[in-house]
């Protein structure tokens, strides 16, 4: 992200201010915390698609299709 933020273009339409290069998020990786945390923002990102988004839609489609 680091790269991305330090683009000239977006550090002056957001007011984004560089700070210490030495500073970066790579240790993260590492973390199993991290990537407990991860695994549980997939899994439950999964979830809710399954268990509320998909019927959600499959109920949209029964009414738009009694409309027709």
């Amino acid at each position: 992200m680091k790269p991305f933020l330090n683009k000239p273009d977006f550090t002056t339409t957001c007011a984004y201010r560089k700070k210490d290069k030495g500073i970066n998020n790579l240790p993260l990786l590492n973390s199993t915390e991290f990537e407990n945390n991860i695994l549980m923002f997939i899994l439950t990102s999964y979830g809710t698609e399954q268990g509320n988004y998909l019927p959600l839609m499959q109920d949209l489609d029964v009414i738009l299709e009694s409309k027709r």
